[in-house]
């Protein structure tokens, strides 16, 4: 497989309906990873609560891969992040991300995030831990 379809398919399969399972994250991530977004660095255990924050207060996220590249260890992506919220509003962030792989998983992303659409209070959903 390569680097972009993994990456694609990372972020359909943690994000999607089994968000916030520890097994299917460690499918995709190292244990070792590190992700900042929008300048606030976190970890491995820090990503999974952020994993877990997004799973309470999200009825379901989709991606739209608006661009991908690959490079060498890495893949770029331009993509739009849907969330509807449990009580029904709908929040909507174009991401620019870079993903480092390593050994099958990914071990580091830096993103910028953008909000589109939504309430303010959710400005820090992609990073809210």
């Amino acid at each position: 497989m390569n680097k972009m379809v993994f990456v694609e398919q990372a972020l359909k399969a943690v994000l999607g309906k089994q968000i916030g399972e520890l097994a299917i994250i460690k499918q995709f991530f190292s244990s070792d990873y590190v992700q900042v977004v929008d300048g606030k660095m976190i970890n491995f255990s820090e990503f999974y609560s952020h994993m877990q924050v997004l799973k309470e207060a999200t009825e379901s996220i989709t991606i739209e891969i608006k661009s991908i590249a690959e490079g060498e260890n890495c893949v770029h992506t331009q993509h739009i992040a849907k969330a509807i919220k449990k009580e029904g509003t709908v929040s909507e962030f174009e991401v620019f991300a870079c993903f480092h792989l390593m050994d099958g998983k990914i071990i580091r992303c830096e993103e910028l995030t953008r909000m589109l659409s939504g309430s303010k209070h959710d400005n820090d959903l992609g990073s809210r831990t």
